[in-house]
C-alpha cells in the first residue's frame, strides 16, 4: 500500500534509494529498459562471475579476480603478486590485459586533489572489471582525486564512493585504448567542491544505478554529456541537490552534438537549476523519470538548498523548470515521454527545439506553467499527457515561432488559463480530442480571439472544432497522485489515433521493436473500452484498466 504523502515525493525518494542500496543483489536478468529505450548492448548483464573457474583467476570470497588491492593490509606492495595474501596498495592505472578483474578493498584512497587516469583494454568477449568490495564498513572511497578519468574499451567500474572526486569518461588526456563501451554502475558521487559530479564522453557509455548528490559548486551539475558523444544511457540513477542541473546535455556543442542519448527512469529532485536540461543534441529520449522539487533561483542572490545542506550566491539562474528543451541550444528530435513531473515552478519549458514531442507525461502540482513555450519549436507535438493542477496549462508567452499539435490530453485544475497563445500561434495549431475539467465550473482560455471561459463541449467546438470535450476525468485518487481512470471517466474511448501515428515515427528513428504506443504504466494502448468493446485510445497519460 502506498503511504500517505506521496505528493511530497517521499515515497518516490525512498523507493529509489532502496533500489540503489539493493542494486548488487538485483539480478540483471530481472532488469528491463525504460519505455521506448533500447537496452544497452554492454554494461548491464555482464558480471565478473563470467570468469568463475577459469584458469588464471583466484577467488577470495567475492568472485574471481586477477588483481587484489587493499591499502589497509599490512605489507601491501605494488610490486608484489596482487593476491589476497599480498595485495597491491594502489589501484592500477593501466590495465592492459583483457579479462582483468581488479578487486578493491579497504580505503579511503586519498589523492590530495590530484587528477588520476585509469585506462583499461578490454574486449567484447573479455571485458575488464574494476570493482569495489564492501568488507563491512562500506564501499571503498576514492577521496579528493579532483577528477578520476576512466577510459579505454569494454570496461566496467562498479561499487565505489567518489567523494570530492569527479568521474569522467575520457577527454583531456590521451586514450591509448580509445573511449568506448564504458559502464559506471552502483557508485556514489558526492560533494565535489568545484566540479560536476560526472562527465560522460565517448561512445556506448552506460551510467546505471548511481547516486549523485550534493555537488554544489557554482553552476555544477550531477551529470553532463559532452561533445561528439554517441549512444549514452543514463538509467535508474538518483540525482539530487546539485548546484546546477541533474543532467545537462552539452553546452555549446553545435558542431558536435551528442547523439542517441537515453535518459530513463531516474529520480531527480531538488537541484538548484533544472532536472533535465537539453542544450545541443540529436535523437534524445527522456522516459519514465520522476522529477520534482525545482524552484526558481535568481543569479547573484543567496540561495539555500531545501535540505539545509548549503547556502551560497550563484552566478547562474533558473526558472525552476523540471525539464528544459533547448536552453542555449536547439536539440533535434527530442522525445519527452512517460515522465512524472510535480512540485516544481514549471513542468516542461520549450525554449528552442527542432522537432520535439511531449507524450504520455503526468504533470501535476505545478506552481506556474505546466508547459511553457519560449522561443521556437516547429512542429511541437503535445499528445496523451495528463496535466492536473497549474496556474497555466500551455503558455506561449514570448516569441511566436510555434506550431502546436495538441491531441488527447487531460487538462484539469488550471487556475488562470488552460491555453495562452496569440493569434499567429493559434492559426498554426491543431487542438483535437482533449478533455477539460474544472470541477464543474467554466474553463478559462486565452487562445487568441477565442479568449474567455468555456462552459461545455459546444463552447469547445466553436473554439477548436469537434472532438474536444468538457467532462470529469474521474481519476482514482488524484490526492495521492494516482491518475488512473475510474470506469465513469469521460476520458475513456474519447481519444484519437495520433499516438499510433507518432509511434510509427518513433520506430523509424529508434528501432522497429521499440514502441511508445503505451500509457504511463506501460500498458499497451489503445485497449478495450469499458465493456470490452472496440479498442479506442483513452485521453490522458493513463489508459483505463478495469
Amino acid at each position: 500500500m502506498r503511504p500517505a504523502g506521496v505528493k511530497d515525493g517521499l515515497f518516490a525518494i525512498c523507493r529509489a534509494a532502496c533500489l540503489l542500496a539493493l542494486a548488487p543483489a538485483l539480478a540483471a536478468a530481472d532488469w528491463s529498459p525504460p519505455l521506448g529505450i533500447p537496452a544497452p548492448p554492454f554494461g548491464i548483464a555482464e558480471s565478473h562471475l563470467m570468469y568463475a573457474e577459469q584458469p588464471g583467476y583466484r577467488d577470495a570470497g567475492h568472485g574471481p579476480y586477477t588483481v587484489y588491492v587493499d591499502n589497509t593490509a599490512e605489507g601491501c606492495d605494488d610490486a608484489g603478486p596482487a593476491t589476497q595474501e599480498q595485495p597491491r596498495c594502489s589501484i592500477p592505472a593501466d590495465i592492459r590485459a583483457p579479462g582483468t578483474v581488479v578487486e578493491v578493498h579497504g580505503g579511503p584512497y586519498e589523492f590530495g586533489g590530484g587528477d588520476i587516469t585509469i585506462d583499461a583494454n578490454g574486449t567484447a568477449e573479455r571485458p575488464v572489471f574494476l570493482r569495489g568490495v564492501d568488507d563491512g564498513s562500506g564501499l571503498p572511497v576514492i577521496y579528493d582525486a579532483d577528477t578520476v578519468t576512466l577510459q579505454g574499451r569494454w570496461f566496467i567500474v562498479e561499487n565505489f564512493v567518489f567523494h570530492r572526486s569527479q568521474v569522467r569518461n575520457g577527454g583531456r588526456v590521451p586514450a591509448p585504448y580509445g573511449r568506448s563501451h564504458i559502464t559506471v554502475r552502483n557508485v556514489e558521487i558526492k560533494e565535489h567542491p568545484r566540479k560536476n559530479g560526472a562527465v560522460l564522453l565517448g561512445s556506448h557509455i552506460v551510467f546505471w544505478r548511481n547516486h549523485v548528490h550534493h555537488n554544489q559548486a557554482d553552476d555544477r551539475h550531477g551529470a553532463t554529456v559532452g561533445p561528439g558523444t554517441e549512444h549514452v544511457w543514463i538509467l535508474d540513477n538518483h540525482i539530487h541537490h546539485n548546484g546546477g542541473d541533474a543532467v545537462q546535455l552539452c553546452h555549446g556543442c553545435r558542431r558536435e552534438p551528442p547523439r542517441f542519448v537515453y535518459i530513463g527512469r531516474n529520480l531527480m529532485h531538488s537541484d538548484r537549476e533544472n532536472g533535465v536540461d537539453l542544450k545541443y543534441g540529436e535523437n534524445i529520449v527522456v522516459s519514465q523519470n520522476v522529477l520534482h522539487g525545482y524552484s526558481g533561483a535568481r543569479a547573484g542572490v543567496r540561495w539555500c538548498f531545501d535540505d539545509g545542506s548549503g547556502c551560497r550566491t550563484y552566478s547562474s539562474g533558473s526558472d525552476g523548470s523540471a525539464v528544459v528543451i533547448g536552453s542555449d541550444g536547439a536539440p533535434a528530435n527530442s522525445w519527452i515521454v512517460f515522465n512524472r513531473i510535480y512540485g516544481s515552478n514549471h513542468g516542461i519549458r520549450v525554449e528552442e527545439a527542432r522537432n520535439a514531442w511531449i507524450v504520455g507525461n503526468t504533470i501535476h502540482g505545478i506552481r506556474n506553467r505546466a508547459i511553457a513555450l519560449e522561443k521556437e519549436a516547429e512542429p511541437l507535438y503535445i499528445v496523451s499527457n495528463t496535466i492536473a493542477g497549474a496556474r497555466l496549462g500551455i503558455d506561449q508567452y514570448w516569441r511566436k515561432n510555434f506550431s502546436l499539435h495538441i491531441h488527447d490530453n487531460v487538462f484539469t485544475g488550471i487556475r488562470k488559463a488552460v491555453f495562452h497563445a496569440d493569434d499567429e500561434v493559434v492559426a498554426r495549431s491543431v487542438v483535437e480530442h482533449n478533455l477539460f475539467w474544472n470541477d464543474g465550473k467554466s474553463i478559462p482560455f486565452e487562445w487568441g480571439r477565442f479568449s474567455g471561459p468555456a462552459s461545455d463541449s459546444s463552447d469547445l467546438r466553436s473554439m477548436f472544432g469537434d472532438g474536444n470535450v468538457v467532462g470529469d476525468p474521474a481519476f482514482v485518487d488524484p490526492a495521492s497522485a494516482n491518475f488512473n481512470l475510474r470506469e465513469t471517466s469521460a476520458a475513456i474511448d474519447a481519444g484519437s489515433d495520433m499516438l499510433a501515428v507518432l509511434d510509427e515515427e518513433y520506430r523509424k528513428v529508434f528501432g522497429a521493436d521499440l514502441s511508445i504506443a503505451r500509457d504511463a504504466e506501460g500498458r499497451v494502448r489503445p485497449a478495450a473500452g469499458r465493456e470490452g468493446g472496440e479498442a479506442i485510445a483513452d485521453i490522458g497519460s493513463h489508459e483505463y484498466a478495469p
